[in-house]
């Protein structure tokens, strides 16, 4: 009975916060675009941040974090849920580069549009490539960054090998790249995976019964410069600093020995 007075209770802030966040996305931004034209973006970023964080305190989602976000940064994290999008985006002021599936989610496909989230298209190099395109002018700009290289999500237990393609952009515009370990911590690591066939709206459901949702984010420090240059090893010591941090140093070595 709690769960389902907290479900409605829930259920109806997240509803005035999605109707504000769509007021907020289209009304509000293009007021600043207006006004403040190329002084915008790190304003919009910003709102976009305080919205993020009022949605986590709508579903009761706890945050601990470790380090400081890098302003600029092409950051790479590991990608559990997509919960993972409001836990970093109530800390860091950045864009997100998201699957395009996610475009046709209720409501959020419609706020990551407005938000400028890049949906990339994995299997179309060619579009991958305009993707690619626009990541880099963004890091030029000093924009922020964020993206999830494994590709697809993991039940937390274990960090999937990274793709390096993404993180090219970073190369060119010789942007700090900035690892980034993400985990849900109690009973949260059982319920706030986001895997294989499950459904946006039941999984909000679930969330939204929840008494709480308790995530850890550590911002680790940047790859050194002459890393940063190689995408390939770029990534492969991202996933190696996210492992160390998550403490996952056992699962890899099983990881090594069943590809070897």
């Amino acid at each position: 009975m709690i769960s389902l007075w907290r479900l409605a209770f829930r259920g109806s802030l997240v509803l005035a916060l999605f109707a504000a966040g769509l007021l907020l996305t289209v009304l509000g931004f293009a007021a600043f675009d207006a006004l403040y034209r190329q002084r915008a973006v790190p304003i919009k970023r910003e709102w976009q941040r305080r919205w993020i964080s009022t949605f986590c305190w709508a579903i009761n989602l706890k945050i601990e974090h470790h380090g400081t976000p890098i302003a600029g940064a092409l950051m790479v994290s590991n990608h559990i849920s997509w919960l993972d999008i409001a836990v970093l985006g109530s800390l860091v002021p950045g864009s997100f580069v998201s699957k395009h599936e996610v475009a046709a989610w209720p409501i959020v496909g419609i706020m990551g549009r407005r938000v400028e989230t890049l949906f990339i298209h994995r299997q179309d190099r060619g579009h991958a490539r305009q993707i690619a395109e626009q990541m880099v002018w963004r890091l030029k700009q000093r924009q922020t960054l964020i993206v999830f290289p494994e590709g697809t999500t993991t039940s937390g237990r274990e960090v999937l090998k990274f793709g390096s393609a993404l993180l090219q952009a970073a190369c060119y515009a010789q942007a700090p790249i900035q690892p980034v370990a993400l985990q849900y911590l109690g009973a949260s690591a059982t319920f706030a995976p986001f895997i294989g066939d499950d459904a946006f709206v039941p999984h909000l459901f679930t969330i939204l019964k929840a008494p709480e949702t308790r995530a850890r984010l550590t911002f680790c420090a940047p790859l050194p410069q002459e890393l940063a240059n190689a995408r390939r090893a770029a990534a492969d010591c991202c996933r190696q600093q996210i492992i160390k941090t998550l403490g996952l140093i056992e699962q890899e070595s099983q990881y090594r020995v069943a590809t070897a």
